[in-house]
């Protein structure tokens, strides 16, 4: 019976810690995409009608961890002369004057009515699923030896309005112009 309890317990604390160690996971891939996508609003230049405010608006669709993150750690801070605010968003109606938009690889059905609002509104979307760069995405998030990287599509960029700047080229994982 000791064997019995011990075996259970032993079970109960591996799964336990599984758990723990996937939570962890979506943490930390939350936490890179978060600066990430810091640096790229600190690194990108917007059409100068965006300036003209003082708020920086960055918009999430579909990943709560990444919008969480980005509320604790980015949220009112600086970005040149604005300040950052972080909103999240559940329908892309709500969409008109952010910089950046993510959309998650659960709204994936909604890329292309999001890459026309972006491409209206002059604003940089990223996304983080296969095949979005060929569908309007400007900044994909991809892994590439178990490493997140991220793909980046100058057309679309141009299209948008945004220059995205030698920085950035030099840390993307790959560049497409099409």
């Amino acid at each position: 019976m000791k064997q019995i309890l011990t075996l259970i317990a032993t079970v109960t604390l591996s799964l336990a810690a599984h758990s723990q160690l996937e939570m962890n996971n979506t943490k930390t891939v939350a936490v890179v995409k978060g600066s990430y996508i810091y640096n790229f609003a600190k690194n990108c230049q917007w059409d100068e009608s965006f300036y003209e405010t003082e708020v920086f608006k960055m918009a999430v669709y579909g990943d709560r961890d990444l919008y969480n993150e980005l509320i604790d750690k980015y949220d009112n801070r600086p970005i040149n002369n604005q300040v950052v605010e972080v909103v999240w968003v559940t329908d892309l109606d709500m969409l008109f004057d952010e910089q950046i938009v993510f959309l998650s690889a659960v709204k994936k059905n909604d890329l292309i009515l999001a890459s026309d609002i972006a491409e209206e509104n002059g604003s940089l979307l990223i996304t983080d699923f296969n095949g979005a760069i060929s569908l309007g995405s400007i900044i994909n998030f991809v892994i590439v030896e178990n490493t997140i990287s991220f793909d980046l599509n100058l057309t679309q960029a141009v299209t948008n309005g945004i220059n995205l700047g030698n920085r950035m080229n030099n840390w993307a994982n790959k560049i497409v112009e099409q």
